[in-house]
């Protein structure tokens, strides 16, 4: 009985030992066609951080097509952030910051521009939704507007991955990603 107890005792306790940690997510991409030719990539510096670190976006636009593109204010461009909750509660917009462009300038053939956007985070937020809209103008004066969530971040807490699974942990105890 005393060896079945102790035996029972080391497998829990080796069993909680090898449990894996969530572990942060790397490359965090997410690339879209807008239009056939012409279509963005969106990169998060981190999928989860903690009051006060910085969170970077970049926001690559190319254009493949032989004419260039507009980027109508009809549907602004925009980053937006909000937390997963029904309806979404915003956390922060591109639009609001300091970092804004207002005009921008027609995408040329060929081009490649990057937009990066840095926010320091003031408040945990939890896990949040990165979505982008925008609206697109080509040379034929067609409109191909755009909104969508593209990947998840957090501060304080965020979606680790276990396996193939996410789980939703505290940035603190998340692993480096592999």
């Amino acid at each position: 009985m005393k060896r079945w107890l102790l035996f029972a005792l080391m497998v829990v306790v080796l069993g909680s030992c090898s449990e894996e940690k969530p572990r942060h997510r790397s490359n965090l991409r997410a690339g879209v066609n807008v239009t056939p030719r012409v279509g963005f990539q969106l990169e998060t510096s981190t999928d989860c951080t903690e009051v006060g670190q910085p969170i970077t976006f970049i926001l690559t636009f190319y254009n493949r097509d032989e004419r260039p593109i507009e980027i109508e204010a009809v549907l602004p461009l925009d980053i937006i952030l909000a937390q997963p909750t029904k309806p979404p509660t915003i956390v922060a917009r591109w639009s609001d910051s300091d970092s804004y462009l207002k005009q921008l300038p027609p995408l040329e053939s060929g081009e490649i521009r990057p937009y990066t956007w840095t926010w320091i985070p003031n408040e945990e937020v939890g896990v949040v939704m990165v979505s982008v809209q925008m609206t697109l103008r080509d040379a034929t004066g067609k409109l191909w507007p755009f909104t969508g969530k593209l990947e998840t971040t957090g501060v304080g807490e965020g979606v680790g991955q276990i396996g193939d699974h996410g789980v939703v942990t505290r940035c603190s105890e998340m692993a480096p990603a592999r």
